[in-house]
């Protein structure tokens, strides 16, 4: 983790401790921590747990949940706290304990890996090259058609949908909304020569996404 970034925890965990250590909870006893680890644990303070789950705090420090987090009690009074003796049996009386609790829905097995860090719990996918990246290529690619031009239109609009496949490739590709069927036909074509976009994650895997951009049609009057 870079400086900036752990400064940046360091920073926010302080201010949740300043908040939330006026009112302490009663909290559940039923904790799991590898019963391996407790003596190496012990050494170090404060102990941190994640949902309920024991994360080491170097580990902690570089999960990078803090847009996650709901709650964080801080509690270091064993004998204000006797619902939670026997962690302070295993980490001894003056250990302070970190207990954080992450959004609903989030489930800390989702979002941590087998190395202890953090995986991204939620990632949409993308044109390579960002937004930007993808305006310019539907600008490179659209043609007006020159049908609309012999009417006198000279603008319209169109809404496509589509699919990103956990492969980064496109389908289920639909007009919405559309100002002209040739701009729809037009559109549908634009989307389908899409290079592969990079795919959106959910829990650290890659899944289909849908997704919906709109894409403007301006003719070009020469005369």
């Amino acid at each position: 983790m870079e400086k900036e970034e752990l400064f940046s925890v360091y920073a926010k965990v302080t201010l949740l401790f300043v908040i939330f250590f006026i009112s302490l909870p009663m909290m559940s006893a039923s904790l799991y921590v590898p019963e391996d680890s407790v003596a190496e644990v012990s050494k170090r303070q404060p102990v941190y747990f994640v949902n309920d789950t024991y994360v080491d705090s170097e580990d902690f420090e570089d999960m990078q949940i803090l847009e996650d987090i709901v709650s964080i009690d801080v509690i270091k009074d064993a004998d204000k706290n006797p619902q939670l003796k026997k962690l302070f049996d295993k980490y001894g009386k003056n250990t302070g304990f970190i207990f954080v609790r992450l959004k609903p829905g989030i489930d800390i097995k989702g979002i941590i890996g087998p190395d202890g860090k953090r995986l991204e719990s939620e990632r949409l996918p993308e044109f390579p090259g960002g937004k930007t990246a993808m305006l310019n290529f539907i600008e490179k690619n659209k043609k007006f058609p020159f049908a609309l031009l012999d009417k006198g239109i000279q603008s319209g609009s169109v809404q496509v949908t589509f699919v990103v496949k956990s492969d980064g490739t496109l389908s289920d590709i639909k007009v919405t909304k559309s100002t002209a069927p040739e701009l729809a036909k037009e559109a549908i074509r634009v989307v389908s020569e899409m290079p592969k976009w990079i795919p959106g994650k959910k829990a650290g895997i890659p899944s289909d996404y849908t997704r919906m951009i709109n894409i403007d049609f301006r003719g070009i009057i020469i005369r």
